[in-house]
């Protein structure tokens, strides 16, 4: 995956909570994009577990898929959200 996917998934307004899939099976969610840090190089990324001291590494070029799982207040139920008419 492209550096840039990952960090237009944390920039996203509004941000949507996603999971990053990586081809052995294993996935990360991220819930809250203050809790990750792109390194400079943007290889690497470290995401932050909410309420914990605990952390994941994240190789960018092992991510196969972004899953957007939606409000993290739970409130979404899969549906797109409303968008503001201007």
């Amino acid at each position: 995956m492209k550096p840039e996917h990952l960090t237009s998934a944390l920039e996203s307004e509004p941000f949507q909570p996603f999971r990053a899939h990586f081809g052995s099976g294993r996935y990360v969610e991220i819930r809250n994009p203050g809790l990750v840090v792109v390194s400079e190089t943007g290889r690497v990324a470290i995401a932050f577990r909410p309420k914990s001291d605990g952390w994941d590494v994240l190789n960018l070029s092992l991510i196969e898929r972004l899953e957007i799982l939606g409000d993290s207040n739970g409130d979404h139920h899969g549906k797109p959200p409303k968008r503001r008419r201007s």
